[in-house]
């Protein structure tokens, strides 16, 4: 009986060492991310367009468009949210997302998952709060999924 026992809590110490060794390979980086994004156009266009990215830098240029783009706007981004989705400068990538914004006190709050391309494996979560003349910055965290590496994502890009 002793035997059966040692046997088993060895297997299941064996078992938990390999999950702890493995994990790490199948985990996300999460880093944080500080971003401006200039939506002057938005009642034409229901468009931002990111200024400014640190460390992203490959973000600038991006164009995040809102309830699926100019016209008629399908959407309530002040009351429950809408879909969103970024799509890089040159169109190497996108990220559908969902934003919502608090109109009264000017502060929102974006997530975008599930990338391709060049945004393959992309999330993030992030603030937004209007800094005025149509800025508004977005602060929080990102991660690509690791294994990524070789599609270009690093903090320079």
């Amino acid at each position: 009986m002793f035997s059966i026992r040692h046997a088993i809590v060895s297997t299941g110490i064996a078992v938990v060492l390999a999950v702890v060794a493995v994990s790490p390979a199948f985990a996300t980086d999460t880093k944080t991310i500080s971003a401006v994004k200039n939506c002057s156009t938005w009642r034409v266009t229901a468009t931002c367009v990111i200024t400014a990215s640190d460390p992203l830098k490959s973000l600038i240029g991006s164009v995040i468009t809102y309830g699926g783009g100019p016209g008629p706007h399908q959407f309530d981004l002040f009351g429950v949210g809408t879909d969103v989705e970024l799509v890089t400068a040159q169109g190497q990538g996108s990220a559908p997302g969902f934003c919502r914004l608090n109109a009264a006190i000017g502060v929102g709050h974006c997530t975008f998952s599930n990338g391709t391309g060049r945004l393959n494996t992309f999330t993030a979560d992030l603030v937004v709060t209007n800094v005025g003349s149509g800025n508004w910055t977005l602060s929080g965290t990102y991660s690509f999924g690791l294994g990524q590496e070789g599609n270009g994502h690093n903090d320079e890009n």
